[in-house]
Order: structure tokens, then C-alpha cells, then sequence
């Protein structure tokens, strides 16, 4: 009896040692089951049935309440039950490579939310028997990924596409990056400009000034005005800029806009705003000065007949022949003259021109070639005051050659319903400051010039539609380019 009394004893006491080490094991549970609860992500686990399907054993996690994941709408379920077809498959293949015993990481997108996955195998003696499984809700992370690539997107396209020039340079003023309307403004490429093979076409005053240019768009923060850039060909380009410093920690923006154009149409407006007031002028001042100076010539002829200083007078006749020569440039001017336009072909006129100035080219033993493009068309002009261009730019140009150079003139079909004749010398040229100036009244590089012929010669392709575009180099020579209508 006391034998069975210490049984009972013993039994009860190892009861109550049991039931503590349950409780400990429920609180421990518990304890576990809050913390997973807690963690900001969506805990899971899964088994691999003897189907070869998968099925979800525990679900837990603060994203799994934030997100409506309940255990009873997962545990016990398949991929299959939760995911459409496509996904299901694509889940499952995921989770087969966990199984064989590798930790996964995939993106997995449900119910309008998107996650970043991770499983681990749960293994004993080598054997997957379980896999725990992690999933991060990146949604927000994804849209901010999303609107910043659409963001970055659109700034590439703005950056590409822009039609002004965008140069990003860093302290030194080497170019970062450019986008390809700075490529065509100077003429090289991106990759070419970020190793600073521009800095080689700069003048020397430019390089000189350009630190001190840095400095300024510095301290000042904005630097905006007008300037010019030197085009890899040589030629020079008007630009308007605007320079931003520090847009991001020692990188400065630039932009370019190039209005060499509008340059010229404004030099044009003023060319033929000075035509129109020379003009208004012209018609009374020539009137007024014609009419005293032909009494005075009548005058001077008869005292020449009765004195003994013939010469004298012969002098004195000669210039008033040339101020009425003059005159009679500027009375052209004065008023549209009647003229009738017609058919011409283009060629015969220059070919009567170069007759008549073949004594003079002779001469000074200057060659003239004259080469015409196949197929060069008629155009619609007055066939007298285009003879009267091409003797003058032609003329001019035997003057300002040596003996022994040549002169081409080149008939070629141009763009847009029009035609290019080119007059090209190899004479002293014109400096470049004075290009600008030609066709402006009383200015000229002959020493007993007046101006007034040149501007002549612009009124007369400006009332043909035409254009004249000059090119020069000291030493080398100039090019006359008028374009036409058809």
C-alpha cells in the first residue's frame, strides 16, 4: 500500500511538472506566435504532398493583417486556389527549386499588390521536409521605381529631342554630357565634346577668358546673353545662352540656342529698312542736286571755250560726270524701276557678261571658268539687271586679283524650287568684320568707291526674291552665293 502511495506521489508530482513545462510551451507559443505576428512582412510555410502539389501549414505576419491575409484563406490551401493559372505555374516552379534545396528570390504580384519573395528550405539529415517562406511588400517601392523611370523617361526624351543645345560641364568647363542638338551646333559628337576636342577650335582670348567665365556663372548663379561658338567646320555660329551653376554638386547647365538666322533676317530688315529711307532721300536729293548742277555744267562749257586753262575745265567736267554718276546710282533707289520679267536661260546671260568682260580679264591675265550643272534650269527674271549683277560681282572680282589667278562662276540647281550661281575669286578677300557692312550705302573697300553699286546689286535680287550669301578669307579669296526662285 505505501509502495502504491509513492507512485501516486511520484506520478502527480511529474503531472505537475508536465502541466508547468505545457503552460511554459503555451506561453512560449504564445510569445512566438506575437512576434511572428509583429514582423512587417507575410510569414508562411508549405509542404510538398504526396500529389506533388503544394500546400500552405502557417501563415502569419503584420502585412499578412494589413493586406486582409487570413490563415483561413491560406492554410490548407494550394497555389492552384490562390493564383491564376500562369502565376499558379510560376509559383510552383519557384517552390519545387526550394524544395530541392535552394533559397529562392522572386517577385510575386497579388491581389493588386506586389512582393518580394524568399524561401528556405527547412531540411533534416539533408531532406527538405518543410520550407518557411518571406514576403516583403515592396508595392509602394515599385510605384515610386515606376514614376521615377517614367520621370527619368521623359527628362531623356527632353534632353534628346531638344531642339537647343544642352551641355552639362563641370568645373573645369569640360562637358559631362550633350544631347545631339549641341553635337550639330559645333559639330561634334557627344563622346568627342566629353573629351573636350572643342576646346581645340576655341580662339586663344577665348581660352584665356573661359576660367574667368566659370567663375562668373559661379557667383552669379544665372548667366544669360549672346555670344558666338566656332562649328567644327570653321564656320561661326550666333548663339543665345543661359547658364545655370550648381544644378547638382559641381554640375552646371548650359543651353544653346542657335540664331545665326535670325541674326541675318534682322541684318536683312535693317539692309531694307536703310534701302527704303535711302531711297525716300534719294528721289529729293537727287532732284535737287541735278537740276543746279546742269546749269553749272552749261556754264563751265561755255567759260572753256574762251580760256586758256582748257584743262582745268577738262578736270572739273570729269568729276561732274562722276557725281553724276553717282546720281544716277542713287536715283535708282529712289523708286521701283519698271522693269518686264521673262524666260532666260540663265547660262547665255553669263556667257554675254564674260564677253564683255574679256578685254579687261585678259588684261590682267585672269582665267574665268565657267561650269554649269547638268540640266540647270530657266528662270524668271529682267534679263538687264541680272547682267548688271554678274558684272559687278564678276568685275569686282577680276579687280581684286594678281595676274595669273582664276575666277569660276557655277550655275548648279539649289534646294526648294531655286538655282545657285556661285562667283568665286582668288583675290585679297575681305575681312570678316566687314562682311556684314557689303550692301550698306557709302560703304566700300575701293578707294574711290561710293557703296552705292553693291547696294544696287542687293536691291535687285531682293526685288528678284533672292538672296546673296558672302564668304571671305584675307589672302584666299571671296565667294558671291546668289540663290534665286525658279
Amino acid at each position: 500500500m505505501e509502495l502504491i502511495e509513492n507512485k501516486l506521489i511520484e506520478l502527480n508530482a511529474k503531472l505537475q511538472r508536465l502541466e508547468g513545462e505545457n503552460q511554459a510551451l503555451k506561453e512560449s507559443i504564445t510569445h512566438f506566435e506575437k512576434m511572428f505576428s509583429n514582423i512587417d512582412c507575410v510569414l508562411f510555410k508549405y509542404i510538398r504532398r504526396p500529389d506533388g502539389n503544394y500546400e500552405y501549414t502557417f501563415l502569419s505576419g503584420k502585412t499578412s493583417q494589413n493586406n486582409g491575409l487570413t490563415s483561413d484563406l491560406v492554410v490548407g490551401k494550394t497555389p492552384d486556389d490562390l493564383f491564376d493559372p500562369p502565376t499558379s505555374s510560376y509559383v510552383k516552379e519557384q517552390y519545387k527549386c526550394a524544395y530541392e534545396g535552394e533559397t529562392v528570390h522572386f517577385e510575386l504580384k497579388y491581389d493588386n499588390n506586389i512582393y518580394d519573395v524568399t524561401l528556405i528550405p527547412l531540411q533534416i539529415n539533408g531532406l527538405t521536409v518543410e520550407v518557411m517562406g518571406t514576403g516583403i511588400d515592396i508595392t509602394e517601392k515599385k510605384q515610386m521605381e515606376c514614376e521615377a523611370e517614367t520621370n527619368r523617361n521623359k527628362y531623356t526624351a527632353l534632353f534628346e529631342e531638344a531642339l537647343d543645345a544642352i551641355l552639362l560641364f563641370d568645373d573645369s568647363g569640360v562637358p559631362i554630357e550633350a544631347n545631339p542638338a549641341a553635337s550639330r551646333l559645333l559639330g561634334f559628337t557627344a563622346e568627342q565634346l566629353e573629351r573636350a576636342e572643342h576646346f581645340a577650335m576655341l580662339e586663344p582670348e577665348m581660352k584665356r577668358q573661359l576660367p574667368l567665365l566659370l567663375d562668373k556663372v559661379k557667383k552669379a548663379g544665372i548667366l544669360s546673353g549672346e555670344s558666338k561658338v566656332i562649328h567644327k567646320d570653321g564656320t561661326i555660329r550666333n548663339i543665345e545662352h543661359v547658364t545655370k551653376a550648381n544644378i547638382l554638386p559641381n554640375v552646371h547647365l548650359t543651353i544653346l540656342r542657335d540664331i545665326t538666322q535670325r541674326k541675318k533676317l534682322e541684318e536683312s530688315l535693317r539692309k531694307a529698312e536703310t534701302l527704303h529711307v535711302i531711297g525716300e532721300l534719294a528721289a529729293g536729293i537727287g532732284h535737287e542736286i541735278r537740276n543746279p548742277m546742269t546749269s553749272i555744267k552749261g556754264f563751265i562749257q561755255l567759260m572753256k571755250e574762251d580760256s586758256s586753262n582748257a584743262e582745268y575745265y577738262d578736270v572739273i567736267l570729269n568729276e561732274f560726270k562722276r557725281i553724276e554718276t553717282i546720281i544716277s546710282e542713287f536715283m535708282v533707289l529712289s523708286k521701283p524701276q519698271a522693269f518686264q520679267m521673262t524666260e532666260e536661260i540663265l547660262q547665255e546671260i553669263i556667257q554675254n557678261t564674260l564677253v564683255l568682260l574679256d578685254v579687261q580679264a585678259r588684261l590682267k591675265n585672269i582665267q574665268i571658268h565657267l561650269e554649269v550643272e547638268e540640266g540647270f534650269p530657266t528662270i524668271i527674271c529682267e534679263k538687264n539687271q541680272m547682267q548688271q549683277v554678274f558684272i559687278h560681282f564678276i568685275k569686282n572680282g577680276i579687280e581684286a586679283m594678281e595676274s595669273g589667278q582664276n575666277l569660276w562662276v557655277r550655275l548648279k540647281k539649289g534646294e526648294n524650287s531655286t538655282v545657285l550661281i556661285e562667283i568665286k575669286d582668288e583675290g585679297c578677300g575681305i575681312p570678316e568684320e566687314m562682311l556684314d557692312k557689303l550692301g550698306e550705302p557709302f560703304y566700300t573697300t575701293k578707294e574711290k568707291g561710293t557703296g552705292l553699286g553693291m547696294m544696287m546689286i542687293y536691291k535687285i535680287i531682293q526685288n528678284h526674291k533672292g538672296s546673296i550669301e558672302v564668304k571671305s578669307k584675307v589672302n584666299v579669296g571671296t565667294i558671291f552665293k546668289i540663290t534665286l526662285p525658279i
